[in-house]
């Protein structure tokens, strides 16, 4: 045998043997696997109770008549302000002192140490109000609260703190009213106020205004806003010159 056909005879040899390997590996069968259906849900009932401790006892602020909610269906009452920037807390909500008295919007602030003060009311006037919101300006660096609500007669007043005169709370603005109605039978009620970095510049914060639409297009949600650089603007016109709108210059409804 030459040398060739030795070396073909084993190629052949060592290609035959791997081919037939492959073949004699084992089939794999997949067989179906029984399970027990089981109601597996929790009765909420059931579920322990998590132990509370309160470090602070609650504080009585005022006696309420004839009212089922501090404050807005979807607002939060309360803000903290950031550190450096009174560390504090502010809180807000709407109350009758009397069973003959409006309903008011009422505010307080609670020091780090725990030290609670207020309540007392924003306004002079005795207008029915109520559905209160709150928002900390952060944005341009002011632990000055911003604070909007709606009344029978001044559409939806908006106004502020000056905390960061003396780092005391209590030196509230006179607010500012901006109407909440319009010829075309609009009525907006319940507002939200928040505030984010605005498109300006540096320094500047973008103050919204959220309001529920209870006249014709009843439900929808009325979006405004304005540019601030310091709080006093809070309490200047110009709240219905900016509005949210869409490609056809419509105002956005969501």
């Amino acid at each position: 045998m030459t040398k060739n056909s030795l070396i073909g005879f084993i190629f052949i040899t060592l290609f035959t043997t791997t081919l037939f390997a492959q073949f004699d590996k084992p089939v794999m069968r997949f067989h179906p696997i029984e399970t027990e259906i089981r109601n597996t849900y929790t009765r909420y009932d059931t579920i322990p109770a998590p132990e509370w401790e309160f470090i602070t006892i609650p504080t009585e602020l005022i006696t309420s008549y004839y009212d089922y909610m501090p404050g807005g269906y979807t607002t939060h009452q309360l803000r903290r302000q950031d550190e450096g920037n009174g560390s504090g807390v502010y809180g807000i909500f709407h109350g009758r002192s009397s069973t003959i008295s409006n309903r008011k919007i009422y505010w307080f602030y609670v020091y780090q140490n725990n030290m609670i003060f207020g309540p007392g009311e924003i306004t002079i006037w005795d207008h029915w109000q109520g559905f209160g919101t709150i928002d900390i300006l952060n944005i341009i660096n002011s632990g000055n609260p911003v604070v909007c609500w709606h009344e029978d007669l001044n559409g939806t007043p908006i106004t502020y703190d000056d905390f960061d005169l003396n780092f005391i709370s209590g030196f509230w603005a006179t607010p500012y009213s901006i109407p909440n109605s319009d010829t075309l039978g609009n009525i907006f009620i319940f507002p939200q106020v928040f505030n984010g970095n605005s498109p300006m510049r540096d320094g500047y914060a973008r103050v919204y205004i959220l309001r529920t639409n209870c006249g014709i297009i009843n439900g929808n949600v009325q979006i405004i806003y304005k540019d601030i650089q310091n709080s006093y603007e809070i309490t200047q016109s110009g709240w219905l010159d900016n509005q949210i709108t869409n490609e056809n210059g419509d105002p956005i409804f969501t």
